[in-house]
């Protein structure tokens, strides 16, 4: 654009005049003309009202000595008159910091104040009409885009003007000086204008770009979009993105401008892209498009101009619902939006920003969730990454708004969705179904889990790590469990199968419940309790009560289950744990609720890893056989009284990333190792023993050795057992009917015998009567289960009654009785300080002053010691007995 030019050019700054004579004489060597102006201001010398501009010229040009002494300003006149002279003036720091990286201007003379980290004023020679052009705001705009009342953006000075020029000195006292000389290039006036418009536009973006984390991809997106509309090429839209946002103090400015390519693929394929009016909105500045159109050149939408439906575009019409449904969820599923079905649901992932209680169940601020998909959520997602077209009045294809019922009939076809699944969310590296590692961020095809580190970084772990390293790998955790009163080895094996099965729960379907029991309140357990959540999921593990009543604790565990919680901690239980419906929240992948005040049922998600406290637990019915329990007593009458100096749970946060990689590291040794040490299969939980037989592999205890004291304390077991053992006493192995059993028990022969019989069937139906059918019903219940080596049977009917019987089922004298649970013991299990095979960790004396040694320690008080530190890293050797730990993070 730029012409070769007689006159000799501007000096170097150092080599400029310093006073406004010689400097008028440099003015005049480059064909200038110069006026006085008076000192510290803009106001020509010797004016007065009504003095003509071509008077103060003529004036300058006779007397150039006396119009220009010492301590005047001096002013350059801007257009023909000078040789069509032109003045570049950036009026807000954003339009000065874009004239300043600016091509087309990087050759130009510049001045500008002392007082202004970037100058302002870019002179050049310019070829056409040359007429003064503002690029500027309304009062109204520029409140909008944060300029307060600063209206003006960028201007080109032309013919009719003058501008203060160096060597002068501003009102407020700054000096006005060179930065760059050199010659003038001369340009053609629109193209000069077209730059200005998009540097004017430019500005207004830089001044509302996102200074912290925000919505900058999609406001990068836009403005890629927009300025390929604006006719820029790709190199120069990728330049102008990168430079905003680099401006703006992105750290991440260079991948900002990579989308031009992609973008031009689109909009020339007739696909959807996103724009100038995308970009407003995300800027928040709407009302500026009228005038960023015409800054750009960018022409406003004309209705009809589409002569066909683009392709991949969503024709919207009468008549098409089924195929409009169907290319909706085409379009969801292609663009990869998150989306994904659980079950019946459609669930997307979102992270509280703050503490919050749903449902009752508590989460700190941070936690992952599942919210179900409603129609207006997937609307405006489909909004992003669809074009919906429509037919006018006139019959013109014109774009429209999807509409939310296209939504709601996609959500409504449950079964037929080809969105992905979604088994669950993580955030720490975990193992697939197949017990293969998956460790890569987002989503993984293969399980259908999402791993989210949220910016922790986890440590390598091997692809077929030893048992010396999963020994040296469990003994890390040693010094988060050393201080807990376990009463035995296995229910220390208890708490290390909850962390363990914390990390790789998405990979079974099946989990038992997890207790942490205690004599006393002021125990550990809740503290125990959160250590192992914290390890699994960054934080205190969401949790609850039980609630009042059954409702109310069954809509607690369903409202977790729809939140996806990895972690599920019921705190205090003070009821017994029962129902079916717990029963399928901890064995099934999903779970049928009944809807409250109705007769029907919702089916919901479950899967997470249900953790339970509370002192002296009861599980009772089916769900005993589904709990395994971590028992601890401290021994002393206030256990809460005790005091340590460290809390495991800030250790457990310290060191997340080696001890998730410990628990990993354990359980890939054992798969590796070809599983060489089963152990009897606990029925609803087949996928998950490889937890538990990886643990008593290491000789740490088997967890389902506490499953006998579960049985112990049913008190539906036992009232069964009672039950039948009060049968027995009484008629021995007779088949007798309900009526046999009342007409004896009023019989004086047989009332001793047969009365306490009759009142305990009757406190069995419920009812405060006797009632044949309501007892039958129960006895059903009951039939052929075998307690206390006694068993309930049919034995026909009579009369049209049923028959009972209770059987001796003993084994005969000198055979083994069969018991619920037989551990099988391959080698010494590792247990505590002076039991055998126990040798890592700190001693008890070197954690507490005053100790329990028999039953894994504890404390009644005195001073505290420093707190026991994770030695090592995955890998390593465990400590010789009674070693102290060093910190491996």
């Amino acid at each position: 654009m730029s012409a070769p030019s007689t006159h000799p050019g501007f000096p170097a700054p150092d080599a400029m005049p310093k006073d406004a004579h010689a400097a008028h004489l440099m003015y005049r060597a480059n064909g200038i003309e110069t006026i006085p102006l008076q000192s510290r201001s803009k106001e020509p010398v010797g004016a007065k009202e009504g003095t003509k501009r071509s008077e103060l010229l003529a004036r300058s040009k006779a007397e150039p000595a006396m119009m220009f002494p010492g301590g005047v300003n001096i002013a350059v006149l801007l257009g023909a008159c000078s040789g069509n002279l032109a003045d570049i003036d950036g009026d807000v720091p954003e339009a000065r910091m874009l004239l300043a990286h600016s091509a087309t201007f990087a050759k130009c003379p510049v001045f500008g104040r002392t007082g202004q980290p970037y100058p302002g004023h870019y002179l050049c020679r310019y070829r056409g009409e040359g007429k003064t052009r503002q690029f500027g705001l309304t009062e109204k705009e520029a409140a909008e885009a944060g300029f307060g009342d600063k209206a003006m953006i960028v201007e080109f000075r032309g013919d009719g003007g003058y501008t203060l020029v160096p060597p002068g000195e501003h009102s407020n006292g700054d000096r006005v000086v060179f930065s760059r000389g050199g010659e003038l290039p001369e340009f053609e006036y629109e193209d000069v204008l077209m730059v200005l418009g998009r540097i004017a536009f430019l500005a207004v973006v830089l001044r509302r770009y996102p200074r912290t984390d925000g919505n900058r991809d999609n406001i990068c997106m836009a403005l890629t979009g927009t300025l390929i509309d604006g006719g820029l090429t790709d190199e120069e839209t990728d330049y102008a993105v990168s430079l905003v946002a680099k401006l703006a103090g992105d750290e991440e400015h260079e991948k900002r401008g990579t989308k031009s390519a992609a973008t031009r693929a689109k909009r020339d394929a007739g696909e959807a892209y996103s724009g100038l009016p995308k970009l407003l909105e995300l800027l928040g500045i709407e009302s500026f498009e009228k005038k960023a159109r015409k800054w750009l050149s960018i022409a406003a939408p004309i209705p009809g101009a589409m002569k066909a439906v683009p392709p991949g575009a969503i024709f919207y019409a009468p008549g098409r619902l089924a195929d409009i449904i169907v290319e909706t969820e085409r379009a969801l599923v292609a663009a990869e939006e998150p989306i994904y079905r659980r079950g019946p649901h459609l669930s997307r992932v979102a992270r509280l920003e703050s503490e919050g209680n749903t449902s009752g169940v508590r989460r700190d601020a941070g936690s992952c969730v599942l919210l179900p998909v409603n129609a207006l959520y997937m609307t405006e997602r489909l909004a992003r990454v669809a074009q919906v077209v429509t037919k006018d009045r006139k019959g013109r294809i014109i774009p429209t708004d999807p509409k939310p019922y296209f939504s709601s009939h996609v959500i409504a076809r449950a079964g037929d969705w080809t969105f992905r699944p979604l088994r669950g969310i993580v955030n720490h590296p975990t193992l697939r179904p197949d017990l293969s590692l998956l460790n890569t961020p987002g989503y993984d095809d293969a399980s259908g889990i999402i791993f989210d580190p949220c910016g922790v970084e986890f440590p390598p772990i091997a692809d077929a790590p030893t048992r010396d390293d999963a020994l040296a790998a469990i003994a890390l955790f040693d010094p988060l469990l050393i201080g807990f009163p376990f009463e035995g080895v296995d229910d220390r094996a208890v708490a290390l199968s909850a962390i363990l099965t914390g990390l790789i729960r998405r990979a079974f379907p099946s989990a038992p419940i997890h207790g942490f029991d205690a004599t006393t309140a002021g125990t550990g357990k809740t503290l125990l309790a959160e250590t192992c959540g914290v390890i699994i999921v960054g934080r205190k593990p969401p949790s609850m009560t039980m609630g009042r009543t059954a409702e109310e604790f069954e809509k607690r565990l369903a409202s977790s289950g729809l939140a996806g919680d990895e972690v599920l901690l019921i705190d205090n239980a003070d009821l017994p744990l029962e129902g079916d419906f717990l029963c399928s929240f901890v064995s099934q992948e999903f779970v049928q609720t009944r809807i409250l005040g109705s007769h029907q049922t919702k089916t919901l998600p479950a899967g997470g890893l249900v953790l339970v406290t509370g002192n002296n637990i009861v599980y009772s019915g089916d769900v005993s056989r589904r709990a395994v329990t971590c028992r601890m007593d401290a021994k002393v009458e206030r256990p809460d009284l005790r005091q340590f100096n460290f809390d495991p749970r800030e250790l457990a946060r310290e060191g997340r990333g080696v001890l998730v990689a410990a628990g990993l590291t354990v359980i890939r040794a054992y798969v590796s190792a070809g599983r060489p040490h089963p152990l009897p299969k606990i029925g609803s939980f087949e996928d998950w023993n490889v937890v538990r037989e990886a643990i008593a592999w290491l000789g740490y205890g088997d967890c389902a050795g506490t499953r006998a004291r579960i049985f112990e304390h049913d008190p539906k077991r036992n009232e069964l057992a009672e039950l039948l053992s009060g049968w027995h006493s009484a008629a021995g192995e007779d088949s007798i009917t309900l009526a046999d059993i009342r007409s004896r028990a009023e019989s004086p022969d047989t009332v001793l015998e047969y009365q306490p019989l009759l009142q305990a069937l009757i406190d069995l139906s419920g009812r405060p009567m006797f009632n044949s059918r309501s007892i039958g019903k129960r006895l059903l219940t009951m039939r052929n289960r075998i307690v206390g080596g006694l068993m309930l049977r049919k034995a026909g009917e009579r009369g049209g009654s049923t028959c009972w019987q209770v059987v001796n089922v003993r084994p005969p004298k000198g055979e083994p009785e069969a018991h619920e649970h037989t551990p099988e013991a391959t080698e010494p299990a590792r247990g505590f300080e002076g039991q055998e095979g126990f040798a890592t960790g700190p001693s008890t004396d070197e954690l507490f002053s005053s100790t329990h040694t028999e039953n894994g320690g504890g404390t009644a008080g005195g001073k505290p010691h420093t707190a026991p530190k994770p030695s090592g890293s995955v890998g390593s050797a465990t400590s010789e007995k009674g070693g102290k730990h060093e910190r491996p993070f």
